[in-house]
C-alpha cells in the first residue's frame, strides 16, 4: 500500500513544524555567528583584502531562513490550542521577527569604514560587503574633535602655620566640594591643571569667599593659617569622545554631531565614531 499525498504533506509539515529542528537552527546559527564574529575583523585588513562575510552568506541566511520557515509553521499549527496562552505565543512569534531583521540586514545591510582627515572633505570608504573601495552619495569632513575625560582623582594635604602642623590629608574627585575638618572652610569647584601641577578652587570660610591657587609650594594662608598643597594626582582615561561633521550633499552642508555609543543619522546612513589616530605628523583623522 502506497502512502497518500496527504500523509506525505503531513509528514513535512510536522517536520517543519518540530522542536527539534528549532534547537538544531539556533546551535547551526550561534556556531555561523560566534565563527562570523572572528572572521570580521572591520577595518584591520588593508583595502581591498575582505574577510569573509558570513552574515550574508548561505551559511548564515539559509539556517535563518529555516527557522523563520520552522517558527512560522509551528505557530499555524498550535494556533488553535495557543488561543489559551496568547501572551507566551506571542512571544515564540517575536522570534520570527528577530530572525527577519537577521535576514535583512545579512542581505540588505551594509558596513563601511574609512579614515577621514581633520578638517578634510572625503568620501572614499570601504564597503565590506562587497568587498572593494566605494565611494558615499554624500563627502564628511571632520570639523571639530573633543574629548572628554573622568575628573582627576585629587589626593590634598591640609597644613597649619606658621608651625607646618599636617592636620589632614584629603582625596576627592575634581570638581567636588571639600570641607577642611575643624577649620569651618570648603574649597569648592576644584580643579586641578596637570601642566602646571597647580589646584585651583574658591575658598568658603569665616574670613569670606576668594579664588585661590594651590601650586607645589602650597596655597596662600586662609583663614586660621590653612595652606592646601596639591599631593597627588590620577588620571583616569577618556569618558567621551566627540566629533562635529559636515556633510555636504548637491551643495547642502548639513551639522551632524557623533560620538560612540551616539551615532548621527543621514539619508539612512549611521555614521558611527569607533576610532580616533594621528598620524605621524601628529594630524588628526
Amino acid at each position: 500500500m502506497l502512502p497518500s499525498r496527504t500523509s506525505e504533506e503531513g509528514g513535512i509539515i510536522s517536520f517543519l513544524a518540530s522542536p527539534g529542528l528549532t534547537v538544531i537552527t539556533c546551535i547551526v546559527l550561534a556556531i555561523v555567528a560566534t565563527v562570523g564574529s572572528f572572521l570580521y575583523r572591520g577595518d584591520t585588513l588593508p583595502s581591498g583584502q575582505g574577510s569573509m562575510r558570513v552574515f550574508s552568506s548561505p551559511f548564515f541566511v539559509v539556517p535563518a531562513f529555516v527557522l523563520v520557515v520552522n517558527v512560522v509553521t509551528c505557530a499555524a499549527v498550535r494556533f488553535p490550542r495557543a488561543l489559551s496562552r496568547l501572551p507566551l505565543y506571542a512571544g515564540h512569534l517575536c522570534l520570527v521577527l528577530a530572525v527577519f531583521a537577521l535576514l535583512l540586514d545579512g542581505r540588505f545591510g551594509r558596513v563601511m569604514t574609512g579614515y577621514f582627515p581633520f578638517q578634510v572633505e572625503e568620501r572614499s570608504v570601504f564597503d565590506w560587503k562587497e568587498g572593494r573601495d566605494a565611494d558615499l552619495p554624500f563627502s564628511i569632513e571632520v570639523k571639530d574633535y573633543a574629548e572628554v575625560r573622568h575628573p582627576y582623582l585629587l589626593r590634598i594635604g591640609v597644613k597649619r602655620y606658621p608651625g607646618g602642623e599636617k592636620i589632614a590629608l584629603l582625596e576627592v574627585s575634581e570638581g567636588k566640594d571639600l570641607e577642611i575638618p575643624g577649620t569651618g572652610i570648603v574649597l569648592r569647584d576644584l580643579r586641578f591643571s596637570p601642566e602646571e601641577e597647580s589646584l585651583y578652587f574658591t575658598a568658603e570660610g569665616p574670613g569670606g569667599t576668594f579664588p585661590v591657587r594651590a601650586g607645589k609650594e602650597g596655597s596662600p594662608p586662609l583663614p586660621g593659617g590653612i595652606v592646601v598643597v596639591p599631593v597627588a594626582f590620577k588620571e583616569r582615561g577618556v569618558k567621551e569622545m566627540k566629533a562635529s561633521l559636515i556633510i555636504r550633499r548637491d551643495g547642502t552642508e548639513n551639522p551632524v554631531e557623533i560620538s560612540p555609543n551616539h551615532p548621527g543619522k543621514f539619508e539612512g546612513y549611521a555614521i558611527s565614531l569607533v576610532e580616533v589616530r594621528f598620524d605621524r605628523y601628529l594630524n588628526l583623522y
